[in-house]
């Protein structure tokens, strides 16, 4: 019988060998592989993308068994009701739901994917939501509370942010990637591009009008409450966007329980990043908040979801 055999770093798979020879994984910034490429590293045998529940987008190719999520041991098992095996439970990518209770029931909702915020988080034992970035809060990893990371300068935040979409756009493949997997969530390719104008419109505009500003307040309800890390004054097609960050301090934040906003402390701002994974930096934030400028409406996952499209092609480019 032939067999496979998987290649790992730090418990993490990049790639595999089978009677085919060697296959090397790209990912996403999440752990998903997005292609495969042979052993010479000139051919791609596999090219590909997933929605933020784990459904495929579009693919070119065949691969293995690990796709969504795959190099943190998600395995694909072509089950109707039960589409991923992720070692402590089944998952199915149709309904967004675990197939089975949570193991910490009634402590954790029972049935629920990471909490709902598929594009920050990642659960690979099927029963822990992964923690990969350092947080301050103590809830984050078992009462111990670890280091914040270094702070961002606010327009260095947002130049990040412009600078990330600016590059996208000037690689043709890569920004029609983008403005596919925006598709994907918008539901029509007109709607996605005109996201994207709106997002380098808003960008590059010096007008007092129809500029981005940023401002650090703490006078919100949900600052530093659960995901609640930034939000947009006013939704929509407005013509100036006001993106609030939340400035309350660390140990403010940690007592709210908002353990999603990492601590990055400057003299004016704390800005925020998700304490669990480093898809949520400064940037991720910003263009999310863009997002909602630009038409997006009040679902979370949504505006993290359109900004990983843009954010997701970065890679490809450094």
């Amino acid at each position: 019988m032939p067999t496979t055999n998987y290649y790992t770093i730090d418990g993490q798979m990049i790639g595999y060998k089978d009677a085919s020879g060697r296959k090397d994984f790209l990912t996403d910034s999440l752990g998903s592989v997005t292609a495969e490429i042979d052993q010479t590293g000139a051919n791609k045998t596999f090219d590909g993308r997933y929605r933020p529940y784990g459904n495929s987008l579009w693919s070119s190719g065949s691969r293995g068994s690990f796709g969504w999520m795959g190099t943190l041991g998600y395995r694909s098992s072509n089950l109707k009701a039960s589409t991923h095996y992720v070692r402590a439970r089944h998952y199915n990518d149709t309904n967004a739901l675990w197939t089975s209770i949570d193991s910490y029931w009634p402590a954790e909702k029972a049935y629920v994917y990471v909490q709902s915020r598929p594009t920050a988080l990642s659960d690979p034992t099927g029963n822990t939501i992964k923690v990969t970035y350092e947080c301050p809060c103590e809830a984050c990893k078992g009462g111990k509370a670890v280091k914040a990371p270094p702070p961002i300068s606010l327009d260095g935040g947002q130049k990040a942010a412009c600078d990330a979409a600016d590059k996208v756009k000037a690689h043709p493949w890569n920004y029609n990637r983008a403005l596919k997997c925006m598709q994907g969530e918008l539901g029509t390719a007109k709607k996605a591009q005109d996201m994207y104008d709106c997002i380098l419109n808003k960008c590059t505009s010096t007008s007092a009008k129809h500029k981005v500003e940023i401002t650090c307040n703490s006078s919100w309800y949900g600052c530093g409450r659960g995901a609640n890390c930034a939000y947009t004054d006013p939704p929509g097609w407005g013509p100036l966007c006001v993106i609030h960050i939340c400035n309350e301090s660390v140990d403010t934040i940690c007592k709210k329980g908002g353990w999603f906003c990492i601590g990055q402390v400057s003299a004016t701002c704390v800005y925020p990043a998700c304490a669990l994974h480093k898809l949520y930096a400064i940037e991720m934030t910003i263009l999310h908040e863009l997002m909602h400028c630009c038409g997006e409406g009040n679902n979370p996952d949504h505006g993290d979801a359109l900004a990983g499209c843009i954010l997701d092609e970065l890679p490809y480019l450094r």
